[in-house]
């Protein structure tokens, strides 16, 4: 029996020896894979700490970079003049023609800042200065060009106001609000505020909200809310003037926009 065995028993110790051999090399195996990973990791959380500081990095100079555009852009403005007058002169119409003295039209231009007002009483024309002047055959666009800067100080959180003065029938509506295909300075100046919101919504969370008033004889209406009461303008401890009371609604689009005013 035991001759029997003896083949047997030495194969089974061989084979023994082989998965002892074979343990032993797979279990090198897994310390140079652990020792390999360990040290790759190593690195990649390395590299990864490198990018996320230079990521820090252009975004703390990207952050610079949009104040110190903010900064210049405003500049340019304050240089222009923190109130800015400009002018519109709209053609004249059917009732006007007649009036017109002959050789010598009403109104004149000498260049973009510079308009004449004939005096036919006296014979003489007369010159006034302005910051812009717009003749008759200026486009709804070339009038929201000059305007437009002030939509991208609106964001930078500049107090802005823009209003058209004038008697009845000189065109401040057509200015402002103008029509649907050839559209004012309201739509267009909130078509570019919504555009630069749009643009920095990865940056920024902007809400943007409307109230529309109207002062009359000295009395304030909440037009968005008419059975609002008993309003009046009060300082604010920041120095700033507002209508405690005004309805505000949010708006998202320049239509929901248009629509509170209309």
């Amino acid at each position: 029996l035991s001759h029997k065995l003896g083949p047997r028993a030495r194969q089974l110790q061989a084979t023994v020896v082989r998965l002892r051999d074979g343990h032993s090399q797979a279990r090198a195996d897994a310390v140079a894979v652990r020792d390999k990973f360990g040290c790759e990791l190593v690195q990649l959380l390395d590299a990864n700490t490198k990018i996320a500081a230079r990521f820090k990095m252009l975004e703390d100079r990207h952050k610079a970079s949009v104040e110190e555009r903010k900064k210049l852009h405003n500049t340019i403005l304050d240089l222009k003049g923190n109130i800015r007058v400009f002018v519109r002169v709209r053609p004249i119409n059917a009732a006007e023609t007649p009036t017109e003295p002959e050789g010598e039209p009403t109104v004149s231009f000498k260049d973009e800042q510079n308009i004449g007002v004939y005096d036919q009483a006296y014979s003489r024309r007369k010159w006034f200065e302005f910051d812009q002047v717009f003749d008759m055959k200026t486009e709804q666009a070339k009038v929201f060009e000059e305007a437009k800067p002030l939509a991208t100080s609106v964001l930078d959180g500049y107090n802005v106001c823009i209003f058209a003065y004038g008697q009845t029938g000189s065109g401040k509506t057509h200015t402002m609000t103008g029509n649907t295909k050839d559209p004012g300075l309201n739509t267009n100046a909130l078509k570019e505020l919504f555009r630069i919101r749009d643009e920095r919504k990865g940056e920024y969370d902007i809400n943007i909200s409307i109230s529309v008033t109207e002062i009359y004889n000295e009395t304030i209406r909440d037009l968005l809310n008419p059975g609002n009461k008993k309003l009046d303008v009060k300082m604010n401890p920041d120095g700033t003037s507002g209508v405690p009371g005004l309805e505000e609604r949010s708006v998202e689009t320049v239509e929901a926009d248009m629509k509170c005013i209309a």
